[in-house]
């Protein structure tokens, strides 16, 4: 069994605790749909674009401010885009809203 290492990142989005990735990916177009990418410094609409295009859960943020809201410097799992809602949803003034056909919208709520 491996251990696990814990990080508390503490951020405009909040306080998180993260279980440490054993590596990083780069995020390009050539990474694999699985793997780690470091988020920090992306904004929320940016890493909403490179998640909907890895994964069947799309998260569609239409509000310029919700979009233009900059990430914590995380890694964050590429196939685990509830993981990325969470976090942001987590703000106080942030609503994550399912619709009919399963894709999450992101807004002031």
């Amino acid at each position: 069994m491996r251990a696990l290492l814990f990080t508390c990142v503490s951020s405009a989005l909040g306080c998180l605790l993260l279980a440490d990735p054993p590596s990083l990916g780069d995020g390009g177009p050539d990474a694999p749909a699985s793997g780690w990418i470091d988020i920090g410094g992306r904004t929320v609409g940016e890493v909403a674009e490179e998640l909907n295009r890895r994964n069947h859960l799309q998260i569609i943020v239409r509000d310029p401010a919700v979009a233009a809201l900059v990430v914590p410097p995380i890694p964050l799992e590429l196939d685990a885009p509830e993981t990325f809602v969470s976090m942001v949803s987590d703000r106080k003034d942030i609503a994550a809203i399912r619709d009919s056909a399963g894709n999450v919208h992101l807004q002031r709520g």
